[in-house]
């Protein structure tokens, strides 16, 4: 679990990393150039359940890099980013989502639960 948390804090890092790097490349447009923020027009809605405080970090890294990606796919649209850099940026970002949930799955439920008297 002390693995799953570190790897959660360097996904985290990497993710607000990769944020900044990009947020920085739009803010140095001229100002005569008004570029809107990327909105989803139908957000995809679903319940989720997490059973540990892990699980909600790992859900918010995953809202992370659906707002990372929609900011890539934009620099890209108006001439910000060439097709080589974002994809190397959306690779980057899920890099960190498949090595984090990779990880998750090499553990195994033992069934056993802690019974307290």
């Amino acid at each position: 679990m002390i693995k799953i948390e570190e790897r959660l804090d360097q996904a985290q890092q990497e993710m607000n990393e990769l944020t900044a790097m990009l947020e920085k490349l739009i803010t140095a447009v001229p100002e005569q150039v008004s570029i809107s923020e990327n909105l989803n027009q139908e957000p995809f809605i679903t319940p989720v359940f997490c059973n540990s405080h892990m699980g909600f970090r790992a859900l918010f890294l995953v809202e992370a890099y659906d707002s990372l990606a929609r900011k890539i796919l934009l620099a890209n649209h108006v001439g910000l980013l060439s097709r080589r850099d974002m994809e190397g940026f959306l690779d980057q970002g899920a890099h960190q989502l498949r090595s984090l949930f990779g990880l998750a799955l090499t553990y195994r439920n033992t069934g056993k639960t802690l019974s307290r008297p």
